[in-house]
Formats: C-alpha cells, structure tokens, sequence
C-alpha cells in the first residue's frame, strides 16, 4: 500500500490544478501527500478517507495513514488551476507571480521569481523584485553584499559578528542575573524557617560575578543588618569592580558600623579603584558621606588621596532660616548641604543620617524678618584631618592653607583627583 501511495503522491502533486468544488491537501504519515477531493466529509465518525484526485481516480486511506489534513483556500486553488494551465516559460512564470502580488500569496510569488532566474538568469524585472543588483558583472542581493562584507543578519538587522557576540553576551548576563535574583529571594526566606544554616552557608559560597547585581539590589532593601553583613561577605569573595564599588556605596550610606567595616575588611591597601571611588565621594554635599569616605581613604593608605583630602578638610554647607512666623517665634530648617567649589552630589544623605565629626563655625550672617534666607556655615571635618595625619604624618589641623603649601613642597605629586581652587 505504500508504494501505491507513493506513486498516487507524485501524480498528484504533478497535476496540481482542476476544476472542482474545494480541495484538500492530505499530509500523510509516510511524508508525502495528495491532493484532492474528500468525499466523505458528511460523515460524523470517520474511520478512512475517501478522496478523488485531480486525475478522476479515487482512493481511500485509513486514518492511520493521514497525519493531516489541510484544508486549501478557494485562491490557492485559483492558483493551482492556473499553473496546471501555464507553460513553464519565464513570461508565464512572471504572469502568475504578479497574479501572486495581486493576491497577496507572497510565499508563491517568491516560487515564481526564483523559477523565472532559473529559466532566465538576466530578466530583469524578477532580478529588481527579488532585491538583486549588478555588482562588477555579478548578480547579488543586499544579503549577499552584507554577507561579503563580514555582516550577519540577527534579530532583524545586519550586524558585525563582534556586536552579535555583544548582545549574546548581554542576554547570558541578563539571564544570570535574573536567575540570582530568584536564588537569593530563595535564600532569604530559608533564613527565616528551619532551613537557615542552609541559607547562610549557601550565600557565604557565592563567587559569581552575576549575583553581584542581586546582592547589591537585596542588601540596599535589607532591614536586618546581620543579613546585610552576610551578603557583604558574599561580594567580598567575588574580585570584580562591580562587587567592590557595591561595597563602597555600602561604606558610605550604611547605617550599621559593622557592615560599613565587614566591607572595608575586603578592601586592599592602595587599590587605584577605591581609591578614585572614594575621592569622588570627597565631593558629595553631606559631610556624612565625606566622613566616611575618609575613613575608607585611611584604610587603603595611598598617598594619592591626599589633595582631595585637603580638599575636603573643611567643607561648606547651606541651610535656610525662616523668620516672621505666625505667633512672632522663628523657625530653622536644612537645605541640601554643599561642599566646597567645584563640589558634585554623590547623593541624599541616605536615612537621615546624623552629621559625623567635625565642628561648626560661625554664621556668614543673620537677620530678623518675615522672610526666608540661605547661610552657609562652615564644617571641620574630623575624619578627614585623621586620615590625612595617617597618610603624611603631619599634623596642621584644620588649616588648609597649611596643608596645601606642605603638599606643594613636596618633591613628588602626590595628589590624584584633587579639586583645584
């Protein structure tokens, strides 16, 4: 029987074309098919096909022998008839692919435009449509010039194979990512069942640089600090600048001691990037975060840092006074504070943290109405004049003027990121 079926496939898919009420493509098991007429569609449980072919001949076939059946437009079968009558010339293939265009069958516009090359290499209207154009004698399509020139075609556009590998690189990344992300979700809620030991010692052997962003992301939201603490342990063991730089944000805005020191404890000394990390939080408008960035800079111990701690030695910060008020009192309240000249946010002052050392000088001024004015008034910072004594071991207080000419006569620059006045 399926030697029969073979031989009734090739026939029919020759004569593709006849006029009849519908036709139906019947996929069979074996890989082939037959097109034709079902004959007993009326019937409610059908056990076998009944189908007549383009040739008249009938045929019927189990249900077991047909994988599919697919039932064919009334256009397509326009299309059939048409190319069962149509000689296989290039001026009749071109005939049914402009039909093809009318009708919007685009798949079997493209069948007739390749044929047409077959038969015609040079015609050139089928060459135009296909996208082909003449190049130093040869034929070839934008997909051939692109390929030529080292492109690929992905996710829509041509692109160089570096920026492929880019975009798959940032996919893996993104996937990773999101798949920390659950892990440490996970995690997190072990911590609070039976299950704890588990989930501590499963976040102290985290080494993959793609949990960094989970870390850095649940350890900003972490109330507990006793967590916060294990998951600084985790970015402790994973040596990239994305883990080191989640840890110094962590020194500088974390409301614990023991976590802001867990994390300088990973720290080396007189590494050029925390270091630059932490001259840059010199400049930030709360003495808070200078503060602390100094504390950090005492910690690696470099010699570069010393100009941008003179710097910030002793800082400038805006509040504004508001006089007047109903009932004859005053009232004071606290604009964003500001460094000195030059000086750049690194941001808010994170949970309303209370101002860390130094003392405050005199007023630039005061006067009594109804109305409200900006004063500057002046901080010594005191973690700044201890890192720089343990940097130069000297000692000018908070002279800054002192300091700078004992910088300028040293022999060697030893200023990195210094703001100048």
């Amino acid at each position: 029987m399926q030697s029969k079926l073979g031989i009734w496939t090739a026939g029919c898919l020759m004569l593709c074309g006849w006029s009849h009420a519908r036709a139906e493509v019947f996929e069979l098991a074996n890989g082939g098919q037959i097109v034709g007429q079902l004959l007993n569609a009326e019937e409610p449980l059908r056990t076998h096909y009944e189908i007549k072919t383009p040739l008249g001949i009938r045929l019927k076939l189990e249900r077991t022998q047909v994988r599919r059946v697919v039932h064919q437009r009334p256009v397509e079968e326009e299309l059939a008839e048409l190319r069962s009558k149509s000689p296989d010339t290039a001026e009749a293939q071109w005939a049914l692919a402009e039909w093809c265009r009318e009708q919007n069958l685009n798949k079997d516009r493209q069948t007739h435009l390749q044929r047409i090359l077959e038969l015609d290499p040079e015609h050139l209207d089928a060459r135009r449509v296909l996208g082909y154009s003449k190049i130093n004698g040869t034929w070839m399509t934008q997909a051939d010039r692109m390929t030529d020139n080292g492109y690929v075609f992905y996710r829509g556009q041509w692109r160089l194979p570096q920026q492929v590998e880019l975009l798959e690189q940032k996919d893996k990344q993104e996937r990773a990512e999101k798949e920390w992300y659950r892990k440490l979700k996970m995690y997190r809620s072990w911590l609070e069942d039976k299950r704890q030991m588990q989930a501590v010692q499963k976040i102290k052997d985290i080494d993959d640089p793609y949990a960094v962003r989970g870390l850095s992301e649940y350890m900003k939201e972490e109330p507990n600090w006793q967590v916060r603490k294990l998951y600084a342990e985790a970015l402790g063991n994973i040596h990239t600048n994305s883990a080191l730089e989640a840890m110094v944000i962590r020194t500088l805005v974390d409301v614990n001691d023991e976590v802001r020191y867990t994390c300088m404890d990973y720290f080396d000394e007189k590494n050029p990037e925390l270091v630059a990390m932490y001259i840059r939080a010199l400049r930030s408008k709360d003495n808070v975060i200078i503060n602390r960035a100094a504390e950090g800079l005492k910690k690696l111990n470099h010699p570069a840092a010393v100009g941008a701690l003179i710097d910030a030695l002793v800082t400038e910060h805006k509040f504004k006074v508001t006089t007047g008020t109903p009932g004859g009192g005053m009232s004071m309240s606290f604009a964003n504070p500001s460094a000195g000249a030059g000086a750049s946010a690194i941001g808010p002052n994170p949970g309303g943290l209370p101002s860390m050392g130094g003392s405050a000088g005199g007023l630039n001024g005061f006067s009594a109405g109804s109305s409200t004015k900006i004063y500057t008034q002046q901080a010594q910072n005191m973690r700044v004049l201890e890192a720089l004594v343990a940097l130069t071991n000297q000692n000018f207080q908070f002279n800054v003027d002192h300091w700078k000419l004992w910088l300028q006569q040293q022999k060697s620059p030893t200023s990195l990121g210094s703001r100048r006045d």
